[in-house]
């Protein structure tokens, strides 16, 4: 008994192995005994009457003139007011992000502003002393991949590539070759632009007397503004978390970033409505809260004077802001008209294409369901073999039918018929005749594979 387990044991391991040898030669050869043997056997191919084909196809031309117009009602036409997005640094100094955030930092060194992810725009701006605060002393911008424009309050300088420049009042310079330029548009304001659209304004204030009393010579007020298709990877107008990021490469003298804990004095309410009144008299609405709120806060922590002129530096900036943006954003509203256009056109277009598609295939459906009806649904009975086989087909029959002339009454199709030529007879559901020697082939069967050796 133990031997007949181990001999059958042997002859299962040996047909495992005889298996996965002629699966790995099937898989070196690309399949090929798989293809000749169906090349030999033929296929069967299932010809109805193709209504169904026709009905599926409809639908899905359907279903995509239906995702087109619900694209189409999703576009919206674009305004001055969707095309723009806006961030600011103002005062001692107080952040709007992209997204409306609003937030206050009081870090001094150098931190990372803006950087947009096509590379093209990168701001960096220097935070130094402001008595118990600290207001932005530098900032540097990098154009286009190509120059970097700065400029610090506290030496009074412009550099470009890190070399001192002399930009004088009115004076603009191209960076790049792309279209990015710096301005000097007065004695203390600089706008910075690159080719993606995106546009730094800056002003400041400036005595060489506030280096001693508050640490630092001047501030700097800043706006970004971008169109809404320019994204942004990180900085300050981004996200407060870059708080925790020091910037790096841009400024010709890099100052490490350093955070301290600066606790600001509760002001009495002799001094808050006093700062409030100067606020308002230098131009800022009482509507804006929180512009008013940081104002008040730049006021009783830089003085009566200094903080006067903060408070009218920012209300001018503001205005000026306010008119160049509405500008600036009447041009990109057309741009994105013209997209939004052109956009609108293409999904008109395509959703006509697959209604017209949807037609088609439901005229079709019809054609031959109004076919199939007059010829009461019967089913061609073709049998598709490929060409290789045919021509096998042909020239055996040729051979047969010599063959059966030789033979005459002793022609015996069991006998004498190939097992191609039995195959082919079996899938035309042909039986062959059971004659004996003196009896005559069936002629029916001739005739039939006659036919199979014609064109």
């Amino acid at each position: 008994m133990n031997k007949s387990w181990l001999v059958l044991l042997l002859l299962a391991i040996l047909f495992v192995c005889f298996m996965c040898s002629a699966d790995v030669v099937e898989a070196k050869r690309g399949g090929r005994i798989r293809r000749a043997i169906k090349r030999i056997l033929g296929r069967k191919k299932r010809r109805g009457t193709g209504v169904n084909r026709a009905l599926k196809a409809a639908k899905k031309a359907q279903k995509k003139a239906k995702k087109l117009a619900k694209k189409l009602k999703k576009l919206k036409k674009p305004t001055p007011t969707t095309v723009v997005q806006k961030c600011q640094a103002t005062g001692d100094p107080h952040y709007i992000t992209f997204t409306g955030k609003k937030y206050d930092f009081y870090g001094t060194g150098d931190y990372v502003l803006a950087r947009s992810t096509d590379g093209k725009f990168v701001a960096h701006s220097r935070t130094g002393k402001w008595g118990k605060v600290s207001v932005n002393t530098g900032i540097a911008v990098k154009v286009d991949r190509a120059g970097v424009i700065e400029y610090n309050v506290n030496t009074d300088k412009f550099y470009l590539d890190k070399k001192v420049l002399n930009l004088e009042t009115g004076k603009k310079i191209l960076i790049g070759e792309q279209g990015g330029y710096a301005e000097r548009f007065k004695a203390n304001g600089l706008i910075v632009s690159s080719s993606n659209g995106a546009k730094l304004t800056a002003e400041w204030s400036r005595a060489e007397s506030n280096v001693k009393s508050l640490g630092s010579a001047g501030a700097i007020h800043v706006y970004l503004d971008s169109p809404k298709e320019v994204t942004w990877t990180k900085g300050l107008c981004v996200t407060q978390d870059a708080t925790k990021q020091q910037a790096i490469g841009l400024m010709h003298d890099h100052k490490p970033r350093k955070i301290v804990k600066r606790t600001i004095p509760k002001p009495t309410a002799e001094q808050k409505q006093k700062a409030r009144d100067l606020c308002i008299k230098a131009g800022i609405p009482e509507k804006k809260k929180r512009l008013l709120a940081s104002c008040i806060v730049d006021v009783i922590v830089s003085g009566k004077t200094e903080g006067k002129h903060i408070a009218k530096t920012i209300a001018k900036l503001r205005k000026d802001e306010k008119k160049k943006r509405k500008k600036w954003a009447k041009k990109w509203a057309k741009k994105a008209l013209k997209k939004y256009r052109k956009k609108k056109a293409a999904l008109i277009k395509k959703e006509k294409a697959a209604e017209k598609e949807a037609k088609k295939d439901l005229e079709k459906a019809k054609r031959r369901a109004k076919r199939a009806a007059k010829k009461g649904g019967k089913k061609s009975k073709k049998v598709s073999v490929s060409s290789r086989t045919v021509s096998k087909l042909r020239k055996e029959v040729a051979r047969l039918l010599k063959l059966k002339k030789k033979l005459g009454k002793k022609w015996n199709p069991r006998k004498h018929l190939s097992k191609l030529v039995k195959r082919v007879l079996r899938r035309l559901k042909l039986k062959t005749a059971r004659c004996p020697r003196k009896v005559r082939i069936n002629k029916v069967l001739i005739a039939q594979l006659k036919k199979l050796a014609r064109c």
